[in-house]
């Protein structure tokens, strides 16, 4: 139930939070786009591995071994991608390289 609601609310979430970066990156410094990536980074990826994390106990728990190996799989991709995304450079102009 717990697991439902928090997937129910990050989609929303995350979708709102990408699409308003979008529409007002324009008018953004580099700066401050630079903090809302650093900002959706620190919020995000840290409750999808989470989420995927208590998949992972609930699947443990029935043992269902293959849920539990997508799962340990799953929070190891999103902490390995945001670390990779909170270290990479970006150039003056604010992309990334």
């Amino acid at each position: 139930m717990t697991t439902a609601v928090i997937l129910t609310a990050l989609i929303p979430i995350s979708l709102l939070l990408v699409v308003g970066l979008i529409l007002v990156s324009g008018a953004m410094s580099v700066a401050r786009r630079r903090l809302m990536e650093r900002a959706i980074i620190f919020v995000l990826f840290p409750a999808a591995a989470l989420l995927w994390a208590a998949r992972g106990m609930q699947a443990f728990a029935e043992q269902d071994w293959t849920w539990v190996v997508g799962s340990i799989a799953m929070v190891a991709v999103t902490g390995a991608s945001s670390v990779s995304l909170w270290r990479k450079s970006a150039r003056p102009d604010g992309t990334r390289t």
